[in-house]
């Protein structure tokens, strides 16, 4: 519930936002929620243990899902980068 909680307050700040401060606490909520999920398919977590991608497909879709948002906001970090001066082209 907290998971969802924070995910929820960092999808709210992302729209509202463009700090990079927010695009780093979206990238952690991913990852955290990644790492339970290896967790607890391997040694378990809060004594909860799952085995493989069950249930199917909702695992499976769970882990793309946070891949993927891991990897748009790694593109858009990478958008919002100023260009280096004298690197611009424009000479």
């Amino acid at each position: 519930m907290l998971q969802a909680c924070g995910a929820f307050a960092v999808t709210l700040l992302l729209l509202v936002s463009d700090s990079a401060i927010v695009r780093l606490g979206a990238a952690a909520v991913a990852l955290g929620t990644l790492g339970g999920f290896t967790l607890s398919r391997t040694i378990g977590i809060f004594g909860f243990t799952e085995h493989g991608f069950t249930p199917s497909p909702q695992a499976a879709i769970s882990v793309i899902v946070e891949v993927a948002a891991l990897l748009l906001l790694a593109a858009w970090q990478l958008a919002m980068r100023k260009p280096a001066e004298g690197l611009t082209g424009a000479e």
